[in-house]
């Protein structure tokens, strides 16, 4: 919410087990800075490196 309260956007994912489905709906990102904040559990840090590997391949800039 926070994001939201300084006029960003912002997505929850609702599950780390949609990781992929979120990276295929974006096809470019070459300017586009992304925060990922997800849980500090196993499932979360692994997400959390999908994501980041996955964003980058679409040239996104992206801070964990």
């Amino acid at each position: 919410m926070s994001i939201y309260e300084v006029g960003g956007e912002a997505v929850a994912l609702g599950s780390t087990a949609y990781v992929n489905r979120f990276l295929e709906g974006i096809h470019r990102a070459p300017r586009q800075r992304f925060i990922i904040a997800l849980d500090n559990d196993k499932a979360g840090k692994e997400a959390a490196q999908g994501l980041r590997e996955g964003l980058k391949k679409k040239g996104a800039t992206v801070y964990t």
